[in-house]
């Protein structure tokens, strides 16, 4: 073993502790208030190191939130707003993993017997040509740790090829509701492209619109 794989075993063990069984997008989203809980205290100097994290990157991820509950808190126009948070302040996981299920739902894939995951027809579409035929993928250790049972359903933000392994792995993941998948893809096949980039309504059929990515935290660099 040489020094790489010996500091590369210490960060894994560093992020175990985030590691969280609905999904990578929800251990990133664990790191998150773990940061902002040690920025508050005076503590973010150190939270990086301590955990085996990128500070850079999880600067750039609380600069970009800033930014992003300051355009929602100007777009807000209703007097009674839905809160995000719970009385006790925790997170609505639910909610975050139904908005994560609606800007991945062309990234998903489905549960097989044993236990890979078939690439649903839209993201088997974006299956590069240096990918395996076989439109399925697989979950990596890290991610399935946590997990007490194989998801049925999951939505994940890119895949990759592992070099000593055959087949690509989902990268990123979400674990979503099949109800919930259902029927943000069925609402996506509906959209129209002109009313998308502000004009008038398209008068061709609707066609499909490539999902964002953007409900992936900033912070996916930061666990590199």
């Amino acid at each position: 073993r040489d020094a790489a794989d010996q500091l590369r075993d210490e960060a894994l063990d560093a992020h175990a502790r985030f590691r969280h069984p609905r999904g990578d997008l929800i251990s990133l989203l664990v790191v998150f208030s773990e940061y902002e809980r040690a920025c508050r205290s005076g503590g973010e100097r150190t939270f990086a190191r301590k955990h085996s994290l990128r500070d850079r990157a999880l600067r750039f991820a609380r600069k970009a939130r800033d930014q992003l509950d300051a355009e929602l808190a100007r777009c807000e126009r209703r007097e009674n707003k839905r809160r995000r948070e719970s009385s006790d302040g925790r997170v609505d996981l639910d909610e975050v993993c139904r908005a994560l299920a609606a800007g991945l739902c062309l990234n998903a894939a489905e549960r097989t017997l044993n236990d890979a995951y078939l690439l649903l027809p839209s993201a088997s579409a974006h299956v590069q040509e240096n990918k395996p035929e076989k439109s399925l993928v697989r979950l990596d250790a890290e991610t399935e740790a946590p997990m007490s049972r194989p998801p049925d359903h999951i939505c994940f933000h890119e895949l990759r090829v592992n070099r000593h392994a055959k087949g690509s792995f989902a990268r990123n993941v979400v674990v979503v509701d099949g109800k919930w998948l259902k029927k943000c893809r069925k609402r996506v096949g509906t959209a129209d492209v002109g009313l998308l980039c502000g004009k008038e309504a398209s008068t061709k059929a609707p066609v499909v619109v490539a999902a964002t990515a953007a409900a992936a935290p900033a912070a996916s660099s930061a666990t590199a």
